[in-house]
């Protein structure tokens, strides 16, 4: 399997500058693939933009850089939008988050990225679920879970990952006790969610964090899979 690390750029640490903390948001690779074309590797922090403003962005550069001029003629459409007043906020969150980050000691600090190698008594590889799998996945779940509401194609996947490192960890003869938890962190998207909603084009990011738990021995049965599908499901309805 193609090993995708080298693609991703890291970005710069944190540094002063003229006695101000300045924490770089943005890196972009661009890796020349002989007789294949090239590939773009970007790496941004989730407190900068999501999943969704970072494609918007790469499609906003490929328009421009095709259009030139004649982009004038779009900019309502795909320009982004940054008026954060759209998010209603009536907890104040921000303020809180703001605060919070104030706290936080950045000096020679360097955010964790895809790009980090991990260690050497680790296995790296990669793994491709097509849509076909995907699809196969969900008719599973349909028919074992039909109560089951929220069954996306990143629930199926997180759920079918999380099930083989459940069985591999098993079968690898790790000391693991049967009502051990096994914890699964993740962000869920909100922008769906807004009400009144938010513009198509807003730049930022609409995150919730999310966490599911089950035990190691519901993992390693045949219905692991549909267990790990039920629980991820479940902490997205109850957290979005």
């Amino acid at each position: 399997m193609f090993d995708f690390h080298p693609l991703v750029p890291q970005l710069s640490p944190v540094f002063m500058s003229s006695s101000i903390l300045v924490a770089p948001l943005l890196a972009i690779q661009v890796t020349l693939l002989p007789n294949f074309g090239i590939s773009l590797g970007f790496t941004f922090p989730y407190s900068v933009a999501d999943d969704n403003t970072c494609s918007q962005f790469v499609r906003i550069w490929a328009s421009i850089n095709k259009l030139g001029e004649e982009i004038a003629m779009l900019q309502d459409r795909i320009l982004p939008f940054y008026d954060r007043t759209v998010v209603n906020d009536p907890l104040g969150i921000e303020s809180i988050f703001w605060n919070q980050v104030g706290k936080i000691k950045f000096k020679g600090y360097r955010p964790r990225t895809l790009s980090t190698r991990p260690s050497t008594n680790n296995v790296l590889d990669t793994f491709v679920l097509n849509q076909e799998d995907l699809q196969r996945l969900k008719r599973w779940v349909a028919a074992k879970c039909p109560t089951l509401s929220h069954v996306s194609s990143f629930t199926v996947a997180c759920a079918y990952v999380w099930d083989c490192m459940g069985k591999a960890r098993a079968k690898s003869g790790e000391d693991v006790g049967e009502n051990e938890p096994e914890h699964l962190a993740f962000v869920g998207g909100c922008r769906a969610y807004f009400d009144p909603p938010i513009p198509a084009n807003y730049f930022g990011n609409c995150l919730a964090p999310c966490s599911a738990t089950v035990k190691s021995l519901e993992l390693i049965t045949e219905d692991g899979f549909i267990v790990a599908t039920n629980t991820i499901g479940k902490a997205i309805q109850e957290r979005l």
